[in-house]
């Protein structure tokens, strides 16, 4: 399973992607990332951007992380 993030020039927040697929948006506020899935989930972290996406991706069992700007 491949996670891919991609920076959005919109806003601060990161589109998420699995597999090619739209997942959901990671965005941050108030010192906290908020994942934002497409089925109206929402997670929360309030560790820096890469220990998130680390925990995100090993939450999805990914073996690849893309980033993409």
């Amino acid at each position: 399973m491949v996670i891919e993030f991609k920076s959005r020039s919109i806003d601060p927040s990161l589109q998420v992607s699995v597999n090619g697929k739209y997942y959901g948006v990671l965005a941050f506020r108030d010192k906290v990332w908020t994942l934002y899935l497409t089925n109206g989930k929402r997670f929360d972290y309030t560790n820096n951007l890469t220990i998130t996406e680390k925990l995100i991706a090993k939450q999805l069992n990914a073996t690849e992380i893309i980033y993409k700007d």
